[in-house]
C-alpha cells in the first residue's frame, strides 16, 4: 500500500529508549504476585475496593513491559547483550523473504534485522493479553471509585496504558499482525475518549486505519482515516491520498473525490493528491482537464517547482495534447536538469507517438502504398526523436532501467545505422549486468 508500510518507520520513534536498569524481570516474582492478585479479586472484601483493582491493574502493566525489558528498537546487538543479558539461544528467521536474527530470551523472542532490534514476540506469556486485562481492572477500580479526585488519578494512570497501547500495537504492525495492531490501537483510542482521560490524540485513529486498511476493512479504514483528519492528524497532505486510496476499494468514490478536493485547497502543492485527482477524473472517465486550474494556481505560487511542471506534462500527456506536455516537461527540465522522470517521459512520448503512426500505417489497404509510406516516415522520425532524451535519461542515471529498455529496442530497430549496433550491445550488457537483460 502506497505511503503506509514504509510510515511506521517513523512510529518506532514513540518507543522509549531508555536504558534505567540492567537487571531483567524478575519472572517469578511476578508470577507470585499475580496468583495473589487473582486471590484478591476472589474476595468479597477486597474486590469490593478500588485500590485492589488498581494495584492489580498496574500489576498487569508490569508484566505486560516485562516481555520486552530493557530492549528498544533501534538498539544493536552490543547493547541488547549490556541491558537485557545473554540470549538461552540465538537462530536465523526468514520473515517475508528477509533474515532477521532472533535472540531467543526466557519469554520473548527478539528480532533483530541487518543488527538492529525491530520488534519481539512474546513466546511463554504469564497472562494472555495483559493489557486488555489491565483495562477491565482500570475499568472495575473506576466502578468502584466515588471520589473525582481519585478518578483524574485512575485517568493518569489509563494515558500510561494507552501508550502502553501504542508501543504494542507499533510492534505489531511492524510483525505485519494487523488485526492484533488494529485490536490495541481500537483499544489506545477507546483509552483516550473516557472521560477520566480525554486526551485528543489524532494520530492514534490514522494507525488504527493504517492497521484496518491492512486487514482489508476498507471503509473501517475511511472512517479512521476521515477521523483523524477531522481531528485535526496532517501529514502534509499525504492523509488525502491514503483516504484516497481506502476510500477507492471500498468503492466510495464520491467521498473520496470530496476529500481530495479538501485536499487540494488546503494542499495545492501535494503531488499525490494531484495525481489521485487526476487518477479520479480518468478512472470515472470525467476530463482530467479538470485539474489544470489546480496545477496552474500551484505553478503561480511556486513557478520554480520542476514537480508541478511534471505532473502538468503528465496531464496534458494523458488528454494527448503532446506540445502542451512537451513544453511542461521540457520546462521541469530547465528548472532541475537532472530530472530523470521528465527526460523518460519526453522518450516514452515519442515513442507512444511513433508507436501510434505505425499501428495507423499497418491498418490501411494494400491500396493505400503511399499513405502507408508516409505514415511509416513520420514514425520513425518519432522513434529516433525518442532517442535522445532516453539518452541523457540515463546520463543522470546510468540504471535507469526503463530508459535502458527502450533504448535497447531503439537501438535494436535501427541496428543498421551507424553506430547503432555498438549502441545495442553496450545497453544489452547493462541490462544483463542489472539482472533485467534477456
Amino acid at each position: 500500500m502506497r505511503k503506509v508500510l514504509f510510515l511506521f518507520a517513523c512510529l518506532l520513534a514513540l518507543v522509549g529508549s531508555g536504558m534505567a536498569q540492567v537487571k531483567g524481570p524478575d519472572y517469578k516474582s511476578l508470577e507470585k504476585d499475580l496468583s495473589k492478585s487473582n486471590e484478591a479479586i476472589l474476595n468479597e472484601k477486597k474486590a469490593a475496593k478500588p485500590k485492589t483493582w488498581l494495584a492489580r491493574a498496574e500489576l498487569l502493566q508490569k508484566i505486560s513491559t516485562s516481555y520486552q525489558g530493557n530492549a528498544y528498537p533501534g538498539m544493536d546487538m552490543k547493547t541488547f547483550n549490556l541491558l537485557c543479558g545473554p540470549a538461552v539461544e540465538q537462530r536465523e528467521e526468514q520473515v517475508d523473504g528477509a533474515s532477521y536474527q532472533v535472540m531467543v530470551m526466557p519469554r520473548s523472542d527478539f528480532y533483530f534485522f541487518d543488527g538492529v532490534y525491530t520488534y519481539y514476540k512474546v513466546t511463554k506469556p504469564l497472562v494472555d493479553r495483559p493489557l486488555d486485562k489491565a483495562l477491565e481492572a482500570y475499568r472495575k477500580a473506576l466502578e468502584l471509585e466515588p471520589k473525582e479526585k481519585n478518578r483524574m488519578k485512575i485517568g493518569k494512570s489509563l494515558a500510561e496504558l494507552e501508550k502502553l497501547y501504542v508501543q504494542e500495537g507499533i510492534s505489531y504492525y511492524t510483525q505485519k499482525s494487523f488485526e492484533e495492531a488494529h485490536g490495541d490501537f481500537a483499544q489506545a483510542v477507546a483509552i483516550c475518549e473516557m472521560p477520566e482521560v480525554n486526551i485528543v490524540d489524532t494520530i492514534l485513529y490514522y494507525y488504527k486505519g493504517l492497521a484496518n486498511f491492512q486487514t482489508g476493512n476498507y471503509a473501517g479504514a475511511t472512517t479512521d482515516f476521515a477521523v483523524a483528519i477531522a481531528k485535526g492528524y496532517s501529514n502534509n497532505g499525504e492523509e488525502y491520498c491514503v483516504f484516497y486510496e481506502a476510500a477507492t476499494k471500498a468503492d466510495q468514490m464520491d467521498e473520496a473525490k470530496r476529500m481530495l478536493e479538501v485536499g487540494i485547497e488546503k494542499f495545492p502543492l501535494q503531488q499525490c493528491i494531484v495525481l489521485d485527482m487526476i487518477n479520479y477524473y480518468i478512472s470515472r472517465d470525467e476530463d482530467p482537464k479538470m485539474v489544470l486550474p489546480y496545477l496552474d494556481r500551484a505553478i503561480a505560487g511556486d513557478s520554480a517547482n520542476a514537480p508541478l511542471y511534471f505532473v502538468k506534462g503528465v496531464v496534458y500527456d494523458k488528454l494527448g495534447d503532446r506540445d502542451q506536455a512537451l513544453a511542461a516537461y521540457h520546462k521541469a527540465i530547465e528548472i532541475d536538469p537532472k530530472y530523470v522522470d521528465a527526460y523518460y517521459n519526453i522518450a516514452a512520448l515519442y515513442y507512444n507517438w511513433g508507436a501510434e503512426l505505425q499501428n495507423k500505417a499497418v491498418d490501411l489497404p494494400a491500396s493505400e502504398q503511399n499513405k502507408y509510406d508516409a505514415l511509416m516516415e513520420q514514425a520513425s522520425e518519432k522513434f529516433h526523436n525518442c532517442i535522445p532524451p532516453a539518452e541523457e535519461a540515463i546520463k543522470v542515471a546510468p540504471d535507469h532501467r526503463e530508459s535502458l529498455d527502450l533504448l535497447k529496442q531503439l537501438y535494436f530497430r535501427y541496428r543498421a545505422e551507424d553506430g547503432m549496433q555498438a549502441k545495442y550491445d553496450a545497453v544489452k550488457a547493462k541490462l544483463d549486468a542489472l539482472g533485467a537483460g534477456n
